[in-house]
């Protein structure tokens, strides 16, 4: 397809904000590989997020003062709002086949 609205978005209509668990810890894995100098490794934490990843190697490397943020994840509403967001944090740190009460609250399945 080659109508520039599609570029770096979704090509799917998928409502993000209602999905099925799976769905969303599906869709908000990344592939992150970095290479740091001297051979050095750095331990993510389990739920971390790529904002505090570079927030560390930025302080860590360059001496940056940049305190790590909330760890946070978030779609958008509706492909109709997509300046609307839903927080979906707790959902993706709940154990596999369970949902947070506040998600089944708002309507999250």
């Amino acid at each position: 397809m080659n109508d520039e609205r599609f570029v770096g978005g979704d090509t799917l209509t998928i409502n993000w904000a209602g999905a099925e668990p799976d769905a969303l810890r599906e869709k908000m894995e990344i592939l992150l590989a970095i290479r740091l100098p001297n051979g050095d490794r750095y331990e993510f934490p389990a739920h971390a997020t790529p904002v505090n990843v570079y927030r560390n190697i930025l302080s860590r490397y360059f001496g940056a003062d940049l305190p790590p943020l909330e760890e946070r994840n978030f779609v958008f509403a509706s492909e109709a709002e997509p300046w609307r967001f839903v927080e979906v944090t707790d959902i993706l740190r709940a154990p596999h086949g369970s949902v947070p009460s506040a998600a089944r609250n708002a309507g999250i399945r």
